[in-house]
């Protein structure tokens, strides 16, 4: 396997390990998850998505997620950086 089948393997084999510590998934990926999965190297980084989120002091933070990301570590994510 070359450096980038192990790493894209290796990205594979984590998201499915961390969906399933989760409780798994009730629906598949969407379309948009998926083509943001293959356009860009997701071995590259641990959450590949990601989106801002516009605060209220008027700052954007940037929240990465996976596949496997629930709303809570999200809002997790928000609540700490406002300092809640």
């Amino acid at each position: 396997m070359s450096g980038d089948e192990a790493n894209m393997a290796r990205f594979c084999a984590t998201a499915l390990d961390r969906c399933l510590k989760s409780g798994g998934r009730v629906e598949g990926p969407s379309k948009l998850e998926a083509i943001s999965v293959l356009t860009s190297n997701p071995s590259s980084t641990k959450m590949p998505h990601s989106i801002p989120v516009l605060l209220p002091n008027g700052e954007y933070h940037v929240i990465h997620f996976d596949g496997s990301t629930d709303i809570g570590d999200c809002l997790s994510a928000l609540c700490v950086r406002c300092a809640l």
